[in-house]
């Protein structure tokens, strides 16, 4: 039998031999850009290359993680730094987020494997099936599984699967947290997360303004240890385990890996497999929060969250039973299972916080009675220090584990206990690449030259697109109510203004006893209701979840598939599944309009091109929401690039997708699989404070998960003309925390601003028209910003570019 891969994080050369020293399968190390842990210590590609053969040199894997968003004006150095890597290095498989390192690497005819990143979200079964047709060779799926949701992946057959075993988990589903980005300018989609959620939250009801008493970590998970689980996910068929750690230090890699490994050659000797407590003591001495099993026994479980301390813990040496104050130092008294060594360090957790005392002198009593594992230490400190009877001890600093790893490093190669390597598996590497092939790729990057990209701009003006205004509601009455009072509004939508609307239904967000109570009645409200106003420049959709398991996907399932038997043909499209899903509605010679959502986190146009690929003809792409985390400037960028690729310059008969902002409403910026006590009152909106004094709304949607909301309200009013002289052309509002009125209000808004900008969409050249229309929209934002509804937002990242 081949035994499972055993995957070990290497933030920097150090980091590297250590792993290998300790006994890792293969090494994952991130390049100093375009890798989610940028603060990490990561390789240029000179120590890149040596880290490669100094792993080959002892039978170790090396992985190259390239796994965050990735922006257009990044693309060329990106070609350029792949290409390298492939020409230069032995890589055994390039670890990605987005689609674009697919693109390069296919284009550059690379036979290097590519694995799906945990960032790519995937956390279903036809998520899967959708990468294998990229030849993606194995998925990190969202730590939020199950075992059993494991196994259900595992046993579909499509893929193989790698899954995290050790380390740090984050609060929300990798890939789709904009927590950081939201409140600073440091994304942890781009490896830059500041880690809002490791920070002190007060829990508050806003709308009474009551406190309720409560300051704790809400949002800070404990660690995840599944080193007693290793039996059971060998036996479920997975394929590789991996640990976390990117920015641990060598010692946590030599320690982790090495028991890892101890364990993993235990299970597959066929001896009894028991976790030592001492080599449990060693996992929390190195770092770690509180540890539990995470998600593998179930959806929700109970103390996932680490709600008294965010950092590190160690191990509980003991209380203090006892205090002796002398002239020059102060002693005291503690019972012990564990050892103490000189030059430890402990951690007293008083009253007045926590301090930490290096041991110098200290008095054991030996133990009396075998049966007693405690012995009774008398430990000399500063008289200075204060501390109480009763106050808990941990030990930060273990001596011992400190000599251990020396005795790691000292070792000259890796230990004998290696992974059996398939030769035939074994590529050759150092591809020769075409400088062709190069020119190739950066040709398809004209957004800088500005005779190509007046170019674009002339061609798109002779499509006469027109605009769109995007509503998602989780209410299908705001949608009749918006028409039958707005009538005039609604007339002259329906007499061609340009400008088309969108009402997205969104019954999810909804929790699942509502959804079982809503779903037929208000999924044949939305057919009515889309008959009864069927007309090209009002268009309804249904939106599919961007979060959603195996077990849940029936339910969604079954009502697309009600609704497409019923002739409705449109979909808000957030997660792979659903593409999957309407691909294979192909053979039956359906065609479905699509909007991709933010979720996709399109931020270039390499993503967008090679995403489309896999597509089938028989969906009709509409209109591409982009990633909340690009600026104007940057987005129109990635039009002119994407919409030079699609241009049909013979004929304006071709439909260019509309490319769109979320642009108004409270920003969903992360989603976890988590449940709260304090959230199962469903009439009270319960917020979390920071110390800046903003305040993040909770609530539960249909699959249990907690939302957190930002703080201010998104809106680009003020943005609309220069959104649309970049070629944004749509406009999305979120109505699924706002009440009906304030959302009537924003549509009305974005219409008569989209309206006065139009003037100049059939010339992007005339300036009479865009200074008439800047005018124009400076005195409506002037008068709409004096609305209720208008007064303190954020503009995003429209303006300011993240890090």
């Amino acid at each position: 039998m081949k035994k499972i891969e055993l995957v070990v994080p290497a933030g920097g050369y150090e980091q590297m031999k250590t792993a290998v020293l300790a006994g890792a399968d293969s090494i994952y190390a991130g390049f100093e850009k375009y890798s989610a842990r940028a603060y990490a210590d990561n390789f240029n590609l000179k120590n890149l290359k040596k880290a490669s053969e100094y792993c080959h040199s002892n039978n170790v894997k090396f992985y190259v993680a390239i796994n965050t968003i990735i922006k257009e004006n990044e693309l060329y150095e990106l070609i350029d730094l792949v290409s390298d890597i492939v020409k230069k290095i032995k890589i055994d498989a390039f670890i990605v987020q987005d689609f674009a390192l697919l693109k390069i690497l296919k284009d550059l005819d690379s036979a290097i494997p590519v694995h799906a990143s945990t960032q790519m979200n995937i956390h279903n079964s036809p998520s899967a099936s959708f990468l294998k047709k990229y030849d993606i060779k194995r998925i990190i799926p969202s730590r939020e599984l199950t075992l059993d949701e494991i196994i259900r992946l595992v046993k579909s057959n499509i893929i193989d699967i790698e899954i995290f075993c050790h380390g740090s988990q984050c609060y929300s589903y990798s890939g789709q947290c904009y927590f950081s980005s939201s409140v600073g300018r440091r994304s942890g989609n781009r490896g830059t997360c500041p880690q809002p959620c490791r920070m002190k939250y007060i829990l508050n009801n806003k709308e009474n303004g009551k406190n309720l008493n409560k300051e704790e970590y809400f949002l800070s998970k404990c660690d995840l240890s599944l080193i007693d689980k290793l039996p059971d996910i060998i036996k479920a068929g997975v394929k590789a385990v991996k640990i976390e750690g990117r920015m641990k230090t060598p010692e946590y890699v030599a320690i982790v890996t090495s028991i890892y490994r101890k364990y993993i050659d235990i299970f597959y000797k066929n001896m009894d497999y028991a976790v030592d407590i001492k080599d449990m003591q060693k996992l929390k001495q190195v770092f770690s929060r509180k540890f539990n099993s995470g998600y593998f026994f179930k959806k929700f479980p109970e103390e996932i969250i680490s709600f008294k301390k965010s950092g590190s813990i160690g191990n509980l040496f003991g209380r203090i039973s006892g205090i002796e104050i002398k002239k020059e130092k102060k002693i005291m008294s503690i019972e012990s299972g564990l050892d103490l060594n000189k030059e430890d360090i402990l951690e007293i957790w008083t009253k007045k916080g926590n301090v930490r005392v290096k041991i110098k002198n200290f008095i054991k009593e030996n133990k009396k009675n075998k049966n007693i594992k405690k012995s009774k230490f008398k430990i000399e400190t500063d008289k200075k220090i204060f501390f109480a009877i009763g106050d808990r001890v941990f030990k930060y600093f273990d001596k011992s584990i400190d000599e251990e790893v020396k005795g790691i490093l000292k070792r000259k190669n890796k230990p004998e206990n290696k992974l059996i390597i398939d030769e035939n598996e074994i590529k050759k590497y150092n591809f020769s690449i075409e400088e062709k092939r190069i020119r190739n790729l950066k040709n398809n990057i004209i957004y800088s030259e500005i005779g190509k990209k007046r170019g674009v701009y002339k061609s798109v003006s002779s499509y006469k697109m027109k605009n769109s205004i995007s509503l998602i509601s989780s209410e299908i009455n705001d949608f009749s109510n918006l028409l039958n009072r707005n009538n005039a509004f609604k007339n002259e939508i329906t007499n061609n203004s340009g400008i088309k609307i969108n009402f997205i239904y969104d019954i999810f967000s909804t929790d699942k006893n509502n959804f079982a109570e809503k779903r037929e009645r208000f999924t044949n409200d939305l057919l009515d209701i889309s008959r009864s106003n069927s007309n090209d420049n009002i268009v309804f959709y249904f939106l599919t979840p961007s979060i959603i398991h195996d077990d849940d996907l029936d339910y969604a399932l079954n009502l697309m598939d009600y609704l497409i038997q019923s002739g409705f043909y449109n979909f808000y499209v957030s997660n792979y599944a659903f593409l999957e899903y309407l691909n294979n509605y192909k053979k039956e010679g359906k065609s479905f309009n699509i909007i991709l959502a933010h979720n996709f986190n399109i931020a270039n146009s390499f993503n967008l091109d090679e995403l489309l690929k896999k597509i089938d003809k028989n969906l009709l792409l509409k209109e591409i929401i982009f990633s909340p985390e690009i600026s104007i400037n940057e987005a129109n960028n990635v039009i002119i690039d994407f919409y030079e690729k699609i241009i049909d310059k013979k004929s304006s008969n071709a439909t260019l997708p509309v490319m769109s902002f979320y642009s108004y409403g409270f920003f969903p910026i992360m989603e976890a699989r988590v449940k709260y006590d304090f959230l199962n009152n469903p009439g009270k909106n319960v917020f979390l404070k920071d110390e800046k004094n903003f305040s993040f709304m909770l609530k539960n949607n249909f699959s249990g998960n907690t939302v957190v909301f930002n703080s201010k309200k998104h809106n680009l009013i003020s943005e609309i003309g220069i959104l649309m002289q970049g070629l944004i052309g749509g406009f999305l509002i979120d109505a699924r925390t706002l009440k009906r009125d304030e959302s009537i209000f924003a549509i009305n808004s974005f219409y008569e601003a989209v309206k006065i900008n139009r003037g100049f969409i059939t010339d992007y050249f005339d300036r009479k028209k865009i200074i008439k229309a800047e005018k124009e929209t400076e005195e409506l934002v002037h008068n709409l910003l004096k609305s209720q509804y208008f007064k303190d937002f954020t503009k995003g990242h429209t303006v300011k570019e993240i890090i």
